[in-house]
């Protein structure tokens, strides 16, 4: 029987000399559960679930193995840079060493990298799980967003890892600082303030 919010079953009441029992059949206590959590998994509830857990699995899963792969590659363009800065030292100017330390300070051991892109993905998940479970966005923004930002780094990544390959080693010393900016990768924010300058 049910009452506006509350639930009711039949139950012995089993008393002692300090406490009191209730003791419910449990064909009841199957009922009661029912009542009580029925409402909360209907059929809206079940396809937002769904969509959840379909759009970040596969998501969380593709990022991971392409994030894996860039800095595996830029991480091998790094180490080859590096292994040519002593030939170079004397000849780097001081532009290149303030790059040199710029590319320094991006460099990241792989796990590290996979475990910054799981905390945006996991502070997205609790954002859309939050928004669409209850029912403010039927979309899930968060994992929009953080494919956005996700895809735009390692799109930068990238680039920054294939400006060495198909280099030869003569080349590579003789426009070394060249090499340098170019696996730096300047922000879009940048290239257009740089493009701005040279207009003006």
């Amino acid at each position: 029987m049910k009452q506006s919010s509350t639930y009711v079953v039949q139950a012995e009441k089993i008393s002692t000399s300090d406490t009191v029992y209730y003791q419910i059949n449990k064909k009841d206590l199957k009922a009661l559960y029912g009542q009580v959590f029925s409402e909360m998994i209907d059929e809206k509830s079940a396809e937002d679930h769904i969509s959840l857990t379909i759009t970040y699995v596969p998501l969380a899963f593709i990022f991971t193995i392409l994030i894996t792969m860039v800095n595996v590659r830029w991480n091998r363009a790094y180490k080859r840079l590096k292994d040519h800065e002593p030939v170079v030292e004397t000849s780097l100017t001081e532009e290149d060493r303030e790059n040199i330390k710029k590319l320094d300070l991006q460099y990241y051991r792989v796990p590290d990298r996979i475990f910054f892109y799981l905390v945006i993905w996991a502070l997205s998940a609790i954002f859309d799980a939050l928004m669409v479970l209850n029912n403010i966005f039927d979309v899930p923004w968060g994992a929009i967003l953080a494919s956005i930002s996700t895809t735009a780094k390692v799109i930068t990544r990238l680039v920054g890892g294939s400006t060495l390959m198909g280099v030869n080693d003569s080349d590579l010393i003789e426009n070394y600082g060249e090499y340098i900016k170019n696996m730096l990768v300047d922000s879009i924010a940048d290239k257009v303030k740089n493009i701005i300058k040279e207009k003006s």
